[in-house]
């Protein structure tokens, strides 16, 4: 079946034969008015010239009607038709995407093969490439499946009318359970974000000594003074109810340890920071120090950042110790010490900061790595036989402001490049003896260039 425009010709073949019908129906009908006009030898009686124009008519009219059912039937095909086009079309470009990442999976996947082949000559560890993901994420969503659609919504209703169902439950629970009217004490309670809140505040230092949340998940946090303790959506309140039982009777020790945070805090601010062992400490080393407020409390912590204000240690507030804890970019874990707040504590605190914090930058112990870096390769045998083979030696470091360089000289003594080490940026630099400078890579790079005169690239 050969498709031509909008149709195919089979259905066009259809329409002339429908036209064919209709016009041999209409010829019908005037050839047979024409012989009911003419004298008929068996015809005992004749039809009025009346009647014979009547049915003419008739003819005609019904073959205009007949035509017109036929010309709307025929736009309707065809708009039909079009569709069904565009539908073709979009099935015939998903096949083709489909197709041209399958093909770039192929030309990856070749390329990687090449690339460890190459990896191989050059004694390098060949890479596992895996490019099989590329189109599981080419996924052609079909907007008619609402059957699946349905189903997902129907699972996702079901799942969150029984999230809201445990958070309702747990929420009334909590409730009933809520000590209320406790001397010195004020309840707060309110919906938030994430699920519903319930705060002790102590009346005489607005000190919030226990917060207990309920998320929409089920999730409960229970939040005191000194400690902290979670349950999951899938346990139950038992534990909780037991804790709500015993916070009563906590109140009073919560007041003491409050009364010993008060002092740790005080002695930290008043006598140790601004005591002039701690003071010398942040001036030799370039320090900073500097309190934050926890939220929701009386409380602070306080950190200590070096020259670039990099936070490098963290003085807590324990209730009744101070825990200072170093932050290090290398170590897996943060170093920590205990240190309570007496004087005594002082020349210790001092000590251990000494022998367990870095105070320096970023940018210090860079340049320190590379300064040992370059001390160790001039230092290196192998590194020396290859200069020696090339008929070219290493001067001895030079230091000058801002700067240390290695001299790079041929076998007549003259200076052929400096090895630049720059401290503001502890970058290494090339330098050539007109003063030009350029990166490590660059140098190399013109160097490698073979259309170049070296004698003119030297000078």
């Amino acid at each position: 079946m050969v498709k031509a425009g909008g149709f195919y010709t089979s259905d066009w073949s259809c329409a002339r034969d429908f036209f064919y019908f209709v016009q041999t129906l209409n010829f019908r009908y005037i050839l047979a008015e024409k012989q009911s006009l003419m004298p008929q030898k068996n015809k005992k009686s004749k039809k009025s010239p009346a009647a014979s124009v009547f049915s003419v008519r008739l003819g005609y009219v019904l073959g205009g009607a007949l035509g017109f059912l036929l010309l709307f039937q025929m736009i309707q095909f065809y708009e039909l038709r079009s569709k069904l086009n565009f539908i073709d079309s979009l099935q015939d470009s998903q096949t083709k995407v489909v197709e041209q990442i399958s093909l770039s999976q192929n030309y990856l996947t070749q390329f990687a093969t090449d690339l460890n082949q190459i990896r191989e000559f050059l004694l390098l560890p060949s890479t596992d490439y895996d490019f099989s993901g590329l189109n599981e994420d080419l996924v052609f969503e079909n907007d008619d499946d609402i059957t699946t659609e349905i189903f997902d919504l129907i699972t996702v209703l079901g799942e969150a009318e029984e999230r809201e169902s445990i958070y309702q439950n747990k929420k009334a629970e909590i409730l009933e359970a809520i000590p209320r009217d406790l001397e010195g004490v004020t309840l707060s309670e309110e919906e938030t974000l994430d699920g519903y809140e319930w705060t002790f505040t102590r009346d005489e230092n607005e000190i919030d000594i226990l917060n207990i949340s309920l998320s929409y998940e089920g999730d409960i946090d229970y939040q005191m003074f000194h400690y902290k303790i979670s349950w999951e959506e899938y346990q139950n309140t038992d534990n909780l109810f037991f804790e709500l039982e015993l916070f009563p009777n906590e109140i009073a020790t919560i007041d003491i340890l409050i009364e010993k945070t008060a002092l740790v805090q005080s002695f930290y601010e008043e006598i140790f920071f601004p005591g002039e062992a701690f003071q010398n400490y942040l001036t030799t080393k370039n320090l900073s120090l500097s309190s934050v407020q926890i939220a929701d409390d009386q409380r602070m912590y306080y950190e200590l950042k070096n020259a670039d204000d990099s936070l490098i240690a963290t003085f807590n507030n324990q209730n009744s110790s101070v825990l200072v804890t170093i932050h290090t970019m290398e170590a897996l874990e943060d170093n920590v010490e205990e240190f309570a707040p007496d004087v005594s504590e002082v020349d210790r605190l001092i000590s251990w900061l000494e022998e367990n914090l870095d105070p320096r930058t970023n940018l210090e112990i860079r340049l320190e790595e590379r300064k040992i870096e370059l001390s160790q390769l001039m230092e290196d045998r192998g590194f020396i036989s290859t200069m020696e083979a090339l008929g070219m030696t290493m001067s001895e470091v030079v230091e000058e402001e801002g700067r240390l360089y290695y001299s790079i000289l041929n076998s007549e003594g003259e200076v052929l490049r400096n090895l630049v080490l720059d401290y503001a940026t502890a970058e290494l630099t090339v330098e050539m003896p007109t003063g030009e400078a350029e990166s490590l890579s660059a140098a190399i790079l013109n160097l490698s260039d073979t259309k170049k005169k070296l004698s003119t690239y030297l000078v």
